[in-house]
């Protein structure tokens, strides 16, 4: 399970998660995007939908909302990127 630390109170972190389907856009590569996974709500497993972008320049999380409807809860999924294009 991975979870994720930032030191400033307030700020959106992803929840902790196991089995998602990771990525890395840009050129160097400068965003690490995560999707989807596993994570425990009252010691029961849940499956997730939630993309996630952290910035390597800027050490910050953001969520993401694309432009088109985000595919079904998944674990263990691949997540192709191809320039600004991502697949999941």
């Amino acid at each position: 399970m991975v979870e994720y630390k930032n030191s400033s109170e307030g700020v959106e972190l992803p929840a902790a998660r196991a089995q998602m389907s990771i990525g890395l856009m840009g050129n160097p590569p400068v965003n690490i995007i995560i999707y989807g996974g596993r994570t425990l709500v009252n010691d029961i497993p849940e499956s997730l939908n939630d993309m996630w972008s952290f910035s390597t320049h800027s050490n910050k999380w953001r969520q993401v909302f694309p432009n088109s409807e985000l595919p079904s809860k998944r674990i263990g999924a691949s997540l192709v990127v191809l320039f600004v294009f991502m697949t999941i």
